[in-house]
């Protein structure tokens, strides 16, 4: 998709942002949002069943210099998952436990993953797959 246009990536704050645009156009639109979070600045604290619509989890993380807590919802509550080893159990019934659908999951979701950053995609691999 990104092949059609252009694209730039923006940085702030441990947030990128990357705006897309098809060529001939000026208007810049937001195509994905993704936010990593590096390991060694932020802490890892717990989870809680998330406030966002249509998520299951927020992980709730801790800036080691400011102390500022930052929730990142991942999961969505309308579909299945592998197993759930947030400790909450919110979601049983969304439990399927099948394999295959485990390794087909892994397979296209690997490519969201950052050695040493913490991301929605990172507790869902972890936690939820």
């Amino acid at each position: 998709m990104l092949t059609q246009g252009h694209y730039k990536i923006i940085k702030k704050n441990n947030l990128y942002k990357i705006f897309y645009t098809e060529y001939n156009k000026q208007q810049w639109y937001i195509y994905d949002m993704v936010s990593y979070y590096k390991v060694g600045e932020w802490l890892f604290l717990g989870f809680r069943k998330s406030k966002v619509k249509n998520k299951m989890y927020d992980a709730i993380l801790k800036h080691v210099r400011t102390g500022r807590i930052k929730y990142l919802p991942f999961g969505d509550s309308r579909y299945k998952n592998f197993h759930d080893l947030t400790g909450l159990d919110a979601y049983p019934h969304l439990v399927h436990g099948d394999s295959e659908r485990r390794r087909r999951y892994r397979r296209r979701h690997r490519v969201y993953l950052r050695s040493g950053y913490y991301s929605p995609s990172y507790f869902s691999w972890h936690y939820l797959w």
